[in-house]
């Protein structure tokens, strides 16, 4: 029986206090692995880290906890920095006792910091971009987690912009990948409004930046299972999809890149996805293309977007075949909400919204 003080920060040792039965079950479904990661700050600030998070060092040294469901192929990761309260009658946010890694072990030895140690910035920190910066995360969501902040300070397009910004984001992903060759799972993620206009006081929000260690990131591993089980594997897959779309007028190729309007977006609304067999970094030309089009037609309403390419590296699992991809979502909540299924893309199943041909017929004709 699990004790009433246990936390999932201690699940490695948990899972070794299991009687061996149990423990071959635990195993048979899920994989445990334990990270270090490190959040960079000024000494300007140190203050205001001790107030909020109990000490400096538990923003020097975080552990990244990544548990996957190998038969699901679900997986998340955890830093239990996130997990803070606020004390009662206080205003001040304390986290839990992390001083549980005692128990347990990083992945890499090599990469833990010792206790009390300063640590120096990473090598691959502060890259800048015509538009844009990237910043280490101060508090981790995974392994290696930067932060790329828009710069804007003319009207230019606002494709422009966007091509920098992926620029810049994909630099730092190589140059994080470079700095550590076991962190091989990209993954670029952007959810903001668009502006009406694009001047030195528009406000967007920061674009995410992950590389992952261990497996893909579960959504992406999802992908990658299903199309395995296609008839004639994961390329023949994407192919046909692409060719299926493209006979229905939905889609269309250009150069190293094959964009389509998906007849099964993520959530209720609309999606395009583009998918490329080079690197990432070629699909870009397209994607602002699209940026753009989609802001002209969409105005000031929020969107989502990704993009993440096959490991950078040499890894075991099938990946070949696998594209690049970008998938550029607007989900349309406001109808969601009128007719009563908001939620149902989130624990069910997504809800068409809009016509997805009158939006391919935009994306073709630009």
């Amino acid at each position: 029986m699990i004790n009433s003080y246990s936390s999932i920060g201690e699940i490695q040792s948990l899972v070794r206090s299991l009687e061996p039965k149990s423990r071959k079950m635990f195993d048979d479904i899920y994989d445990v692995k334990v990270y270090s990661g490190a959040g960079n700050f000024s000494p300007d600030i140190s203050s205001s880290i001790k107030s909020e998070f109990g000490s400096l060092e538990a923003v020097r040294s975080q552990r990244i906890i990544k548990i996957s469901n190998k038969v699901m192929s679900h997986s998340v990761t955890y830093n239990p920095i996130f997990d803070v309260r606020i004390e009662k009658g206080g205003d001040v946010l304390n986290p839990v006792d992390t001083n549980f890694h005692s128990n347990d072990f990083v992945d890499d030895p090599s990469t833990h910091m010792a206790a009390g140690s300063i640590t120096d910035p990473d090598p691959f920190d502060q890259i800048t971009g015509e538009h844009s910066v990237v910043t280490g995360a101060l508090v981790k969501a995974d392994v290696f987690h930067g932060l790329l902040a828009p710069i804007m300070r003319d009207a230019s397009p606002f494709s422009d912009y966007v091509k920098d910004y992926l620029r810049t984001a994909w630099r730092w992903i190589r140059a994080a990948h470079a700095y550590d060759e076991a962190a091989v799972y990209p993954l670029v993620v952007w959810n903001a409004k668009f502006p009406h206009l694009v001047d030195a006081g528009q406000h967007l929000e920061q674009m995410q930046l992950f590389l992952g260690k261990g497996n893909h990131y579960s959504a992406i591993e999802k992908d990658r299972q299903g199309a395995s089980l296609y008839k004639d594997g994961v390329q023949k897959y994407f192919g046909d999809l692409f060719l299926i779309h493209e006979a229905l007028g939905l889609g269309y190729s250009k150069r190293e890149t094959q964009t389509f309007v998906n007849l099964t977006p993520s959530f209720s609304g609309s999606e395009v996805v583009i998918l490329s067999n080079g690197n990432p970094e070629a699909m870009i030309e397209e994607t602002c293309r699209v940026f753009d089009i989609c802001r002209d037609n969409f105005t000031s309403e929020p969107f989502g977007f990704s993009m993440t390419s096959p490991p950078l590296g040499a890894v075991a699992d099938q990946w070949s075949g696998f594209p690049s991809m970008a998938r550029f979502t607007v989900p349309d909540e406001s109808v969601a909400l009128r007719f009563g299924f908001n939620g149902i893309d989130i624990y069910g199943q997504p809800v068409i919204t809009r016509d997805p041909f009158v939006l391919a017929r935009r994306l073709s004709s630009n």
